[in-house]
């Protein structure tokens, strides 16, 4: 059965070799285990072998499979030779592409050092050049072969199986060229005492362009069996595994880096696991020791996931670190510092505490229920230190409690405390700080010798003898294993970092090693009632601590029920007790746990919420599984959401399956046009030697997202407002399509809003009109008696707005007319002046001897303007009639006053004014007069004429004159000035005097005139003159006259006084 089993494997993994016999890309990856006859009759050994050493496919001892290849003296019946010198070949043809390759096999054989070893390289040699040697001198073309054997240029020193992997290069000079694969085992005549070397399971690929072989593999077990994982980037994995107590291999494959073995047994097995990535698969990659055992939190024995220390220390002084790689030979050599324990019978032998022939106390590398232990440090000397760091995720109440127990094992050199040999343990939290450096803390070294003699300090450590290689005598103190338990519920979701760190003494002379395990268990007891209808009388606490029970409702736990690990209960008792376990080092440390008799039972239950965020659409889903207790009395069913389940299996909406616990859920995105999507979820709960367990589908509906346009028509009456953007408080009035652009409040995405507006304008009809200052006007039901702007609002049948009319009422008032100046001088005109002329059609004026005068108002403030014409100077009235075609005529009768004009005021040389008489002033009779000056009465000034030496020029003269029938008059306000008919020339202003009729001669170049007035004005005479008349005689009466001279250039007027 095994051999049957062995050439199904040899078929799937090496496949059909090309007709030629040869190695090419298309036989990778090669592998042979030496089972094939047809692939051994590919190579070709011992050509032309001259000694008793020769290869040998046989079946003395193999890795794997019945047969192996190895060099034999003795015709293939052991692994010796003998001492002849030789070299001794075995060869097959390959032919690759340039680049680089990995070669994997397993071996076993001591060799000889220098002096007997085994060379794997490739050549270009024919093959007839390639033979076995008398001899051993290599040929000198030996040292252009391509070497495939990089870690180790001779292989030997293996006293037991072990596995090579290592990569070289293929020359691009013999890319695709005819090569040999050659083996050459190589002795001298050196004394043999060890064995040749053997070969199995030879492996030749292609070397992953990424170096993704894989690697940490990891172990995870529930109820159904255990799931080996480890990291990779890979497509697609072939294993092989095997129990490392038995012969026979199981193989199987993976889409993921992991694999599901259900049924598995608990063990030590070995794992091959090999990686393909698009057409090239790797050689095997060799874990040789993977434990498959019961692992409640995390896999702690394979160390896989662990990270490593080692160095010297020196107290006072930082460590010197020397390397971060596992250093593991095995559980019984002195060189391990990381390894494990699993034998259940070993005892450390340096523990063992004898009474003459008996053994009284020893230490087992294994405490009792645990599968194995991790053994940090050795009995090896040098001032090392080692250490080992795991980082454990609690995930829920499954591992809530952790579980870790130790023992150490320190030789007493009795140094200072500080330099002894010693054992640490710290639990740490995600930033670094120790959780309880009380409780979740360790730190002993070996007692010195005062401490010794304190009892607490003696019940804790043995003491033994123990003889080392070299013969000495050593003093070991070694503490059996203790536990302590830490309740980490506080601690569910982070990740905490365990670190374990053991001290040889810093002297250099002593060693200190330790060994511990970690587990981990439910935050509840044993013997909880399982299932429905289940019942139970005993809890059980976990082992190894004190215990004090209590009922739950006891909230000062004053009343201690029990202090043993059991506790009995009624089965139909529905009361919650807790159980305090604590340390027995320490009663100050420990944890607690809550125990009740309800039936409990799994409930498997999803929990999901749609979560839109930032226009990303997605949901989180969350496995809410929990324990449910039901009441045995009421059957109510109390849930339990702080107690998790065990394990849980989802069935995906793909139908693939996890066994993710997903209690913090995830956020899963999904595409914006949204999905419908099942989830199935089993979940269970193990104990009491059963899988209890339950199963939920749900169906959920994930919406769309995307960019919304969201359009809105809106009407409004012009002058009315509406809000937009909507909910901003900014309004807008005016017609138009607006636009705003929101995130959604639910998934995050744009929403555009559209605004259609339109503004409907309200119906305008303005009237104007007018009435009377006293009247009534009747306006939509109104009866206005004034004035003024009113407004009628009515709504429209058709758009619901307002049609507006507005009437602008002007209220007319009597118009009024008056003079500018009811005092007017000669024919200065009649100004009216009007208020209220905008109201009246037109004006009527009518004044004493003129024809009435017609003016057409309808304008404000009109001004009428009217020249009294032949009026004389009086007193007369005039009257205007303003005709309004809305309201009554209203006729106005004004007054005014029509002064003489100041022309009837001559001045007389600088000293007198005079009135003309009636012949020269229009034909006015003049009978008594008054002057005036500045509105003062000249007293005496009662002629009509006034003189005064040296008139003012600058005085407002009048005069009142009395007419002969009586009638007063003024005479318009006049200045000495205005009056004189001619101006004298300023430097001529003396009279002069002249005899009556003599010639005056006239400085006149050109030609010009001379005219003769007297006093009243009266031309008396006048003359041409010319270039050659020069002169003009004088009056020939007596008396003042004026003489003025008007030429076509200049002129002047003098006085001239004739006698």
């Amino acid at each position: 059965m095994k051999r049957l089993y062995y050439l199904c494997l040899v078929s799937l993994v090496v496949g059909t070799l090309h007709a030629a016999d040869t190695i090419t890309m298309a036989d990778l990856p090669y592998f042979f285990d030496f089972e094939d006859q047809t692939e051994m009759s590919n190579w070709t050994l011992n050509e032309k072998a001259a000694t008793p050493n020769e290869w040998h496919v046989g079946a003395y001892d193999a890795y794997t499979g019945q047969y192996s290849m190895y060099v034999s003296c003795d015709s293939g019946k052991t692994n010796t030779y003998t001492g002849t010198s030789n070299i001794v070949v075995a060869c097959r043809p390959i032919r690759l592409d340039a680049g680089e390759y990995d070669i994997a096999f397993d071996y076993k054989g001591e060799g000889n050092g220098n002096n007997g070893f085994l060379k794997i390289f490739l050549t270009n040699r024919p093959e007839s050049q390639i033979k076995c040697l008398a001899s051993f001198s290599e040929p000198t073309w030996y040292s252009s072969t391509v070497n495939c054997l990089n870690k180790i240029q001779k292989l030997n020193g293996a006293t037991k199986w072990l596995h090579y992997q290592d990569k070289f290069t293929f020359p691009a000079a013999y890319d695709n060229k005819n090569m040999f694969l050659v083996l050459a085992w190589e002795n001298n005549s050196s004394k043999v005492d060890y064995s040749s070397i053997m070969l199995d399971n030879l492996q030749i690929a292609k070397k992953p362009s990424n170096n993704s072989y894989p690697n940490n593999v990891y172990v995870s077990t529930n109820a159904l069996g255990a799931s080996v994982a480890w990291l990779g980037s890979a497509d697609s994995y072939d294993i092989r595994y095997r129990n490392k107590e038995d012969t026979v291999w199981y193989a199987t494959s993976s889409t993921e880096a992991k694999v599901d073995l259900p049924g598995i047994q608990s063990g030590a097995y070995e794992f091959w696991i090999s990686g393909t990535k698009g057409q090239d698969k790797s050689v095997y990659t060799v874990f040789p020791t993977v434990y498959v055992y019961p692992t409640d939190c995390f896999d702690m024995l394979n160390m896989y996931t662990a990270t490593f220390e080692t160095g010297t220390w020196k107290s006072g002084a930082a460590k010197r670190i020397q390397g971060r790689e596992r250093v593991d030979d095995g559980p019984k050599s002195i060189v391990s510092r990381h390894t494990t324990h699993f034998d259940h019978n070993e005892v450390d032998p340096r523990t063992i505490v004898k009474n003459g022939k008996d053994t009284v106390a020893c230490l087992k590398t294994v405490p009792e229920d645990e599968f194995g232990s991790i053994r940090l440090g050795n009995w090896d000397t040098g001032s090392e230190y080692e250490s080992i760091t795991f980082q454990y995720t609690v995930e829920s109440d499954k591992n809530a409690v952790l579980l870790l127990r130790y023992a150490m094992v320190l030789e007493n050199p009795n140094h200072s405390a500080r330099s002894q040999p010693r054992f640490t343990l710290d639990i740490l939290d995600e930033n670094g700080v120790s959780i309880d450096t009380e409780c979740a803390s360790v730190d002993f070294h070996a007692p010195t010798t005062d401490e010794m003699k304190l009892p607490e300090i003696q019940k804790l450590w043995h003491t033994s003898t123990w003889v080392s290689e070299t013969g000495a005598k050593c003093t070991v103190n070694w503490q059996d294993w203790k536990i302590i338990g830490i309740s980490l519920e506080k601690y569910i979701g982070q990740t905490l970092t365990v670190v374990f760190t053991s001290y040889d003494c810093d002297q250099g002379g002593h060693f200190g090693y330790a060994y511990f395990t970690l587990n981990c268990t439910r935050s509840d007891v044993d013997g909880l009632p399982w299932g429905d209808g289940s019942t139970t009388q005993e809890f059980v606490a976990p082992k190894g601590f004190n215990y004090a029970w209590f009922n739950v409702n006891d909230t000062f736990y004053a009343d201690t029920l029990s202090k043993d690990q059991k506790f009995y209960v009624h089965e139909s008792d529905t009361n919650t007790y807790v159980c305090n376990a604590t340390f027995p080092s320490n009663p100050n440390c420990g944890f607690s746990f809550d125990a009740c008799a309800k039936p409990h039972n799994p409930i498997a239950e999803i929990q999901w919420e749609w979560l839109p965020n930032n226009c990303n659409n997605g949901y989180f889903i969350r496995n809410a599984s929990h324990i449910g207790l039901t009441n045995q009395v009421t059957g109510v069913v109390e849930h339990r959401y702080d107690k998790k389940t065990d394990f849980s299996r989802w069935t995906l909406p793909d139908g693939t399956t996890t066994d993710s616990l997903f209690y913090d859920g995830m956020f899963i995105p999904v595409g914006d046009e949204g999905d419908t999507l099942t989830y199935s979820l089993w979940t269970a709960v193990e104990a009491n030697d059963s899988l209890y367990q339950d199963s939920v589908t749900i169906t959920i509906v994930i919406p769309a997202i995307g960019t919304i346009e969201q359009h809105h028509d809106r009407v409004i009456c012009q002058g009315d407002s509406i809000e937009f953007p909507f909910g901003s408080g900014k309004m807008v009035t005016q017609m138009g399509t607006y636009t705003d652009s929101l995130v959604s409040d639910v998934t995050g995405c744009d929403s555009i809003i559209f605004l259609h507006l339109t503004v409907h304008e309200p119906i305008r009809v303005e009237l104007y009109d007018t009435i009377c200052e006293i009247g009534t006007y009747d306006f939509e039901g109104m009866t206005l008696v004034k004035g003024g702007t009113y407004h009628k609002t009515l709504t429209s049948d058709v758009t619901g707005c307002d049609s507006i009319r507005t009437l602008y009422l002007a209220q007319a008032p009597r118009p009024m007319v008056m003079l500018q100046d009811a005092d007017i001088c000669g024919d200065e005109p009649l100004v009216f002046h009007t208020m209220g002329s905008e109201f009246v059609d037109s004006f009527l004026v009518s004044v004493p001897g003129q024809q009435d005068f017609v003016f057409q108002a309808r304008q404000p403030n009109l001004q009428l303007t009217i020249q009294p014409g032949v009026l004389k100077a009086n007193r007369y009235q005039a009257y205007v009639v303003s005709y309004m075609s809305w309201c009554e005529s209203y006729t106005d009768t004004i007054h005014f006053n029509i002064s003489l004009s100041s022309n009837v005021v001559e001045a007389k040389f600088d000293d007198v004014l005079a009135l003309l008489n009636e012949k020269y002033n229009g034909g006015y009779y003049f009978q008594s007069y008054q002057w005036y000056a500045d509105g003062e009465l000249i007293p005496g000034a009662t002629h009509s004429y006034y003189y005064a030496p040296g008139l003012d020029y600058e005085v407002d003269y009048s005069v009142l004159v009395t007419l002969v029938d009586g009638t007063k008059l003024w005479v318009c306000p006049f200045t000495f000035q205005s009056q004189r008919p001619e101006r004298f020339d300023q430097q001529d202003n003396m009279a002069r005097i002249i005899p009556i009729g003599t010639p005056m001669q006239i400085q006149q170049p050109q030609q010009a005139t001379a005219y003769w007035y007297d006093l009243t004005g009266k031309l008396i005479m006048k003359n041409h003159l010319t270039q050659q008349q020069t002169t003009t005689a004088a009056p020939k009466q007596n008396g003042y006259y004026i003489l003025r001279v008007i030429g076509e250039q200049t002129s002047y007027t003098e006085r001239i006084i004739v006698k």
